[in-house]
């Protein structure tokens, strides 16, 4: 008889597994001296930057030494470790593997790929405290203890203390450091991003920033640039606009790419933040410690189930899935114009950024209908899914167009203010007139390439499109609109001009005489909100809400004494979400379908087309104590 020691991954995420070390038997004829097993206990730890499967996490002893691997499954991994291993404990993500997007479920089409030498390359740090033990070995044979949740903040900690073996006092320290830059409170640091809106939210906007800074600055490593964020006492977080070259290090050039991008990757941040709050607010706090993927799912089917007004569960979901594909295609575009050597090499930042500002100005584009489309659906899921396919359809296929804007057009007019928000307008305008089944079939058929799409098949040519397009943002650069002077962050007023040339071209008012007033209105009305409300998310979202619901006219002069108020987004409780009373949703709902209404007609009157319109765990082996279909399911 000879015993064997092995580790054992169980698929169960984020609750305290029992103790399951495994031991085989084997052998033959032979006399087998007797060998004495190590005692071993197990370590369960969430992955959940958003959840990940299939990644490999090691986990590393106080010495260095490494105690034991595993695979995740399902946001989790469970390693078998020997009792000998000693806190501190590191545990460290690497490979490949795939990442569940803000629907939380795997299998679903806004899955993404995670790569550890591109994306964040996850960590977590933790004492025996930390785990609720005592100080030294912590580990007791058989028993089975829950880890720190390993994401973007944990890998901050860890790289903030940079050395083996940190004693609780200094990974404390790091904590706080780490507190400082992110504004996520020390005490929730190390929580799990499903049940707590702020740590989502940071750990979602870290993901991205990495991943576009090095797409910006290929010389960049995720190490390097979550070392820089971590060492970070100035730029932060919460700043109203990030500073990335001073938070990550990076050149001017990259950094103005990767500004171009910030409000998508905010976009998509607040939104993950309102899907935990909703996950949240449908399970037991008692439960949030074990929360699966799956559960999380189920909670967030609820929420969709309990909303109707404009700022649904549904509607956020929504946003972070149109930013995701923004994001993803802005990566991939980068990447062709890297490549491409039709132009000169000095254009190349010039004329990634400018495709990144045509694919946001869709975004935002798409983004300011998609609640009326969801109110429009009344609840039903396929209707809700369909809305939301149709913009990131339009998304997908602006790319062809918006991507021979960048590589042919004029340098200095692709450097004006508006011009490519002018020309994803149009772009976008025309995919719009496509029937949503149709687009999202010819897309399928591309394997999911706008590229390889038969437009022509569609009564679409890209080429035609990308000429209309340039006549078109000619005549916007021609206008040289200016910045606001208020609020004076470069950022957001150049956000102002493109949303308000976005309308100008959208309703063709782009003969107005009136825009500059608009556009300096609109800078006053946003600037009298407090300082910390004002990001690019906020503003977009502000300005998109105003755009839809008031149609204002911008071939007259803008109101005196305009007001515009930043809000804060939904907010969520336990057990229920924070909405208005049901008459006020109903009325609410009442007053989408009214804009939405003036919205078609308009549209009609100026000859376009309508925006808008557009359980149980599974039981382990070799596990005793469990009964399938009673505690536990059994294996596909």
């Amino acid at each position: 008889m000879k015993s064997e020691y092995k580790f054992h991954l169980a698929p169960v995420a984020m609750a305290v597994a029992g103790a399951f070390a495994l031991y085989g038997c084997g052998g033959d004829s032979e006399v087998v001296p007797a060998v004495t097993a190590t005692p071993t206990a197990t370590v369960v730890a969430p992955v959940v930057n958003s959840p990940l499967k299939d990644v490999t996490v090691t986990l590393n002893c106080a010495d260095g030494s490494v105690g034991g691997s595993g695979i995740a499954a399902d946001g989790s991994v469970s390693i078998v470790v020997p009792t000998t291993c000693a806190a501190p404990f590191t545990m460290a993500v690497s490979g490949k593997g795939t990442m569940a997007g803000p629907d939380l479920k795997f299998g679903t089409d806004d899955d993404e790929a995670y790569d550890a030498a591109t994306r964040t390359t996850l960590k977590s740090v933790f004492s025996a405290a930390d785990l609720g033990l005592a100080a030294g070995p912590a580990l007791t044979s058989g028993a089975s203890v829950n880890a720190p949740t390993i994401d973007s903040l944990t890998t901050m900690v860890a790289e903030k203390l940079a050395k083996a073996n940190p004693s609780s006092t200094e990974i404390d320290a790091a904590k706080a450091a780490v507190a400082g830059v992110t504004g996520v409170a020390v005490a929730d640091l190390y929580k799990n991003p499903m049940t707590n809106g702020d740590v989502f939210k940071a750990a979602t906007l870290i993901n991205e920033m990495v991943a576009s800074a090095i797409k910006a600055d290929p010389a960049k490593t995720p190490a390097d640039l979550i070392k820089a964020m971590a060492a970070s006492t100035t730029a932060k977080l919460t700043d109203t606009t990030i500073d990335s070259a001073a938070m990550m290090g990076m050149s001017a050039a990259s950094a103005a790419i990767m500004q171009a991008q910030m409000a998508s990757m905010q976009a998509k941040a607040s939104a993950m933040k309102s899907v935990a709050d909703a996950v949240f607010a449908n399970v037991s706090s008692a439960n949030a410690s074990g929360l699966t993927p799956a559960k999380a799912a189920e909670a967030l089917a609820l929420a969709l189930k309990s909303t109707t007004d404009g700022n649904s569960v549904a509607t956020q979901i929504a946003k972070a899935k149109m930013a995701q594909d923004a994001i993803k295609q802005m990566a991939d575009q980068m990447d062709a114009l890297r490549k491409d050597t039709s132009f000169n090499a000095s254009e190349l930042d010039d004329r990634m950024k400018a495709m990144v500002q045509g694919l946001e100005a869709v975004r935002v584009q798409q983004e300011s209908g998609i609640q009326t489309a969801i109110v429009a659906a009344g609840g039903d899921p396929a209707k809700i899914a369909d809305a939301v396919k149709q913009a990131s359809n339009v998304i997908m296929a602006s790319v062809p167009s918006l991507l021979s804007q960048a590589k042919t057009g004029n340098l200095a007019d692709l450097q004006k203010e508006g011009f490519m928000n002018a020309a994803a307008t149009s772009i976008a305008g025309e995919i719009g007139k496509i029937d949503s089944a149709k687009m999202a079939a010819a897309i399928t058929a591309a394997v999911g390439d706008p590229s390889k799409v038969d437009f022509a098949a569609l009564g679409l040519n890209a080429e035609t499109m990308a000429a209309t397009a340039t006549q078109v943002a000619g005549a916007a650069a021609k206008l040289n609109l200016k910045l606001p002077s208020k609020p004076d962050d470069l950022f957001l007023g150049g956000q102002i001009v493109g949303m308000v040339i976005n309308r100008a071209t959208e309703k063709a008012y782009l003969a107005s005489t009136n825009l500059q007033a608009w556009i300096d209105a609109i800078g006053a009305a946003l600037n009298a909100n407090p300082v910390g409300s004002l990001n690019p998310n906020s503003v977009g979202v502000t300005l998109g809400e105003y755009f839809l619901t008031k149609q204002p006219d911008l071939t007259t002069a803008p109101p005196a004494g305009l007001t515009l108020t930043v809000g804060a987004g939904p907010v969520f409780s336990e057990g229920a979400e924070k909405t208005s009373a049901d008459t006020a949703a109903a009325a609410a709902t009442q007053q989408q379908e009214a804009a939405a209404a003036a919205a078609a007609a308009a549209a009609a009157a100026a000859g376009q087309a309508p925006s808008g319109s557009t359980s149980l765990p599974l039981c382990t082996e070799l596990q005793s104590g469990q009964q399938p279909g009673v505690n536990c399911r059994p294996h596909a």
